[in-house]
């Protein structure tokens, strides 16, 4: 078996943008990457929490992932903090609520902790005694991806997307 390709075989392109931009509307395209960030929190949830034998680049990459989109998608689905030229939650469900309750009030902490220790070189994340730090466990990791699939079902819910 060989790589040459045959040169009788028909060239195969993809299509042009203005394809896509007929096929792909904006708001499909917004769910897609709303989708994708719950499932790079629930994907490494998983790799994090089940994965001991995961090497250390790997797992300090998925930390960073997790936290990423914990923090992303709670901007966008509990505390509507983009600016002008973001995506908002609105642009989709223009009735969406913030989110109340214990679930909301957990992941607004999160949001503080995916800031301090993933996104910024603060000083809760290096601090003077270690002993400052609160580890993760895996059940942190759990409950977290579980708190954001709740605000998430019900954002396909009402944005009428499959979940």
């Amino acid at each position: 078996m060989t790589n040459t390709p045959d040169p009788d075989a028909p060239e195969i392109t993809a299509p042009d943008t203005a394809w896509w931009n007929q096929n792909y509307q904006p708001d499909a395209r917004t769910l897609d990457f709303v989708d994708m960030a719950m499932r790079q929190v629930e994907g490494c949830r998983d790799y994090l929490t089940k994965d001991e034998a995961l090497p250390g680049v790997l797992r300090v990459a998925c930390i960073e992932s997790f936290w990423v989109n914990v923090r992303l998608l709670t901007e966008y689905l509990v505390k509507f903090t983009t600016h002008a030229d973001d995506i908002h939650v609105h642009d989709l469900v223009p009735n969406w609520e913030e989110p109340v309750g214990e679930v909301a009030d957990r992941l607004k902490k999160d949001w503080i902790t995916a800031s301090k220790h993933v996104m910024h070189f603060s000083k809760q994340r290096t601090p003077e005694d270690l002993a400052d730090i609160t580890p993760v466990s895996n059940e942190d990791h759990e409950r977290i991806a579980r708190d954001l699939r709740t605000v998430y079902d019900q954002f396909c819910q009402a944005a009428g997307a499959p979940h």
